[in-house]
């Protein structure tokens, strides 16, 4: 009983020290803005901006995937399920 006290301790103490090593982020979880090196900055200096510029955009505008919101009505209501199709009238291409 006190191996299994010491092992859920251990455990609790792991995560909590895992959850305060984590790197800043912005206040809404999102990567933080690149900051502008200035306008006297080595081209080494602009490039690695350029870089990290880029890496921040397609970060915050990647399409995000998941849950949806609950507004929205299924498709399979919307579009009535698939045994519910209505029969249509052949035409003459189809004869």
């Amino acid at each position: 009983m006190a191996a299994a006290r010491r092992c859920l301790s251990l455990l609790l103490l792991a995560t909590c020290v895992a959850l305060l090593l984590q790197p800043p982020r912005g206040a809404s979880g999102a990567p933080l803005e690149p900051v502008y090196p200035g306008d006297h900055a080595t081209p080494e200096q602009l490039a690695q901006y350029a870089a990290e510029l880029r890496r921040y955009i397609n970060m915050v505008t990647r399409p995000r995937y998941g849950k949806r919101d609950q507004e929205e009505t299924p498709l399979n209501q919307e579009w009535g399920a698939p045994d519910e199709v209505a029969p249509r009238e052949l035409s003459q291409m189809d004869a």
